[in-house]
């Protein structure tokens, strides 16, 4: 198990992840697989790290560079929290920012979604503003600003960014606009997202090459809900992985998934 230990306020702090592992096809290759012959997403689920329970951590967003995964953890009641970078093939830490805030208790509080743009780290926070990190050091870059998408969804909470795409998605948790990076003063395309199973809130934007992904998720169960779309705006259904080793607890969900190597690595 690698931890992540750091002191704030005189307060030592440590704490880890429940990641779980799938090995290949990739995300993408195996729901079109899973799509043509008419079945679920199964996954071969090996846990990875466990959760040491201390300092009331959280996993919320996670984004990746395609070599090394970034997670937020936020403390009990989502006020602050840190980022850490990990290696995750050698089960290394790489680096962990300073603690930052990330609410001021009287917005929306269960938010700290993270993407990864020219070698930045920005992570939303509950007020929709952005923390901004050297994605090398997570060092806090705090004269930066984050990124303004205007003419889309007015709060964002979620950014995903793919280098060969070269596009962002951006969803406000109901609608998904699509960006050219050349080009954030207006979306190509916006369309509504929403999940068909009752009883499941929207996490996170995770995006591919290929298409972008909304993760819908549901406390205290294994399933996650991948809609799927692609970067045009059209919708290629939705698929749902479901383990009740996803959610170890009465009030885990999944948060997360992040694909390195054609490995595909599930956050709870």
């Amino acid at each position: 198990t690698i931890n992540i230990n750091y002191a704030s306020d005189g307060v030592n702090y440590s704490t880890s992840l429940d990641v779980y592992v799938s090995e290949e096809p990739s995300l993408y290759e195996y729901t079109l697989e899973c799509e043509n012959e008419s079945k679920a997403l199964e996954f071969a689920i090996t846990p990875i790290y466990s959760k040491i329970k201390q300092a009331n951590y959280y996993l919320q967003g996670a984004a990746t560079d395609g070599q090394y995964a970034y997670y937020a953890l936020n403390t009990s009641g989502n006020v602050t929290g840190v980022i850490a970078k990990y290696d995750l093939e050698n089960r290394k830490v790489i680096a962990t920012s300073p603690e930052v805030d990330l609410s001021d208790a009287t917005t929306f509080t269960d938010n700290a979604n993270i993407f990864i743009y020219n070698k930045k780290v920005y992570l939303i926070k509950s007020d929709f503003t952005q923390h901004v990190f050297d994605s090398r050091t997570l060092e806090l870059l705090k004269e930066e600003e984050g990124i303004k998408f205007a003419n889309g969804p007015t709060n964002v909470r979620s950014v995903a960014y793919d280098p060969l795409a070269r596009r962002f998605a951006v969803s406000d948790g109901q609608n998904l606009a699509i960006y050219d990076e050349t080009n954030l003063n207006n979306p190509t395309t916006t369309t509504a997202i929403t999940c068909s199973a009752s009883g499941y809130s929207f996490q996170t934007l995770y995006s591919t090459q290929d298409c972008v992904y909304a993760l819908f998720g549901k406390n205290a169960t294994g399933d996650l809900y991948l809609e799927m779309y692609t970067w045009g705006g059209l919708s290629l259904g939705e698929k749902l992985i479901h383990d009740t080793t996803l959610a170890p607890s009465s009030t885990s969900n999944i948060q997360n998934i992040l694909e390195i190597g054609k490995k595909i690595y599930v956050g709870v």
